[in-house]
């Protein structure tokens, strides 16, 4: 724990300050003091909509969510954790119940934006814009996503007080290995099969066309959520916007409590967050995503009371160039040491109340790199797969129902499996056109495939002749 006093760096607001300001509001339209700029009208109007969500059935009613969100955000100001920006090469615990706290202070719009300098997006924890958006362009997205801001307050209002309260969520600002030190590791890995060739990893790289989420209903031990990430962390603030990682962020609330200390990843690093809690689930992307209610009782992994504890692996792949052997290399190195910290991770640490994975840990992932930043599926797909080999993970990919020739590959891997992991990178920066791309790599690992039955027919004919010869010994022995 930190100071006794709020830094006003941090906040708008110390506690005695805030709590004058907060002390006659009922509800949230009438705390606007906190900020100063939002209109009563608008912002009660926005309030309105999104409690009239069909979603918002399960939530507390509005008087009540509202003090208890005052009473978090007091709280944390009496006895503040230290905030200070994130140093590359550290981590920082905070309990469920700090994220809370910091997070009722964003509610409120008492959040001040300290990493601006260190990144392109302003904003910070700040969801004022986003609100606003709700009355101002009808944004049924912005009002979707405010939906599901409350229901995590709802469901921390019902659990406050249990174990949950001294759940640990980690941020880890993990630097990557260098390009020097990378490209030995892979070119050294010629003992490592791209994919295992006994039964116990037979199952280590799957494909399914399920949502990413789909893994951890179906494997309670997956953890490990990969998180298609801007370079700036959590995008550097909310709009009324719904990516998978801006969906991701609603989700899972407690993930953005890092926009206060951690601002632009560079390429040299990724961040980690462990143990954060999933609260609702959700249908659509971008424009069509919804809100559509809490996590029920019998859904998620990790967590008794079935909500997920998602360890999320925040990397951003390049926008640009994603054949060039830099490039390749640059996002190479992020997934490795994003999948390598979770697996240094799972064999030590596992969090109160929670399932650790038997083995290997167990990576949700997808279309990472894809989309808007312009990278071929199959092709960011096969990347992922090698360092999921050389971390030590196992892989859960979501197509989200379109393979683009991840099947293919994952299928001429399965053939090749002989390949180890040096050669499959060789064989990664040879195929360096799209158009191209999924014959090329598939044919070298064809290739790869007759090579051993090569070398079975040579040693066969090689027994073959050896016991022609005994026998053409043993019966000129006869002869004589």
């Amino acid at each position: 724990m930190g100071s006794t006093a709020a830094p006003t760096s941090l906040f708008h607001r110390a506690h005695a300050a805030l709590a004058s300001d907060l002390a006659p509001a009922k509800q949230f339209s009438e705390c606007t003091s906190v900020s100063g700029t939002q209109p009563v009208e608008e912002i009660a109007a926005a309030y309105n909509a999104v409690w009239s969500l069909r979603c918002m059935e399960t939530c507390a009613d509005e008087r009540t969510l509202f003090a208890a969100i005052k009473r978090w955000a007091l709280e944390l100001l009496s006895s503040p954790p230290s905030l200070e920006p994130l140093p590359l090469g550290s981590s920082r615990d905070l309990s469920a119940a700090q994220c809370r706290g910091i997070l009722a202070n964003a509610m409120l719009g008492n959040v001040v934006d300290a990493m601006s300098g260190s990144k392109r997006h302003k904003g910070g924890l700040d969801f004022s814009r986003q609100l606003l958006d709700v009355h101002r362009v009808r944004s049924s997205v912005a009002a979707h996503k405010t939906a599901a801001l409350l229901l995590y307050f709802s469901q921390q209002l019902s659990i406050e007080g249990t174990a949950d309260d001294e759940r640990t969520v980690t941020f880890e600002r993990v630097e990557c290995p260098s390009m020097e030190e990378m490209s030995s590791m892979l070119e050294g890995a010629t003992e490592v099969p791209l994919l295992p060739s006994d039964g116990v990893g037979q199952d280590d790289i799957r494909l399914h066309a399920g949502s990413m989420e789909a893994a951890w209903v179906d494997e309670p031990n997956c953890r490990g959520f990969v998180n298609f990430a801007n370079a700036d962390f959590g995008y550097g603030c909310f709009i009324s916007s719904a990516t998978q990682e801006e969906i991701l962020q609603v989700c899972c609330p407690e993930f953005n409590v890092g926009l206060i200390f951690l601002g632009r990843m560079s390429d040299d690093e990724v961040i980690n967050v462990y143990g954060c809690r999933r609260y609702v689930i959700y249908k659509g992307y971008l424009g069509t995503f919804e809100c559509t209610g809490p996590i029920p009782a019998s859904r998620g992994s990790g967590s008794g009371d079935g909500r997920c504890i998602h360890d999320i692996l925040t990397i951003d792949a390049c926008t640009q160039g994603h054949f060039h052997k830099a490039n390749q290399m640059r996002d190479l190195r992020k997934a490795y040491t994003s999948f390598a910290a979770l697996a240094a991770r799972a064999t030590t640490v596992a969090a109160p109340g929670s399932v650790r994975s038997v083995g290997k840990p167990i990576v949700s992932t997808g279309r990472w790199g894809c989309g808007v930043f312009g990278g071929f599926p199959a092709h960011k797909f096969t990347q992922q797969v090698l360092a999921a080999r050389l971390a030590g993970v196992r892989l859960r990919f979501s197509t989200f129902g379109q393979p683009d020739g991840c099947d293919t590959v994952l299928e001429a891997m399965t053939q090749g499996k002989e390949m180890s992991v040096a050669r499959a990178w060789a064989l990664l920066l040879e195929c360096d056109r799209r158009d191209s791309f999924e014959k090329r790599l598939c044919a070298g690992l064809a290739q790869a495939a007759a090579v051993p039955r090569t070398r079975a027919a040579l040693a066969t004919a090689a027994l073959a002749t050896a016991a022609l010869a005994a026998a053409c010994l043993v019966a000129a022995a006869g002869h004589e």
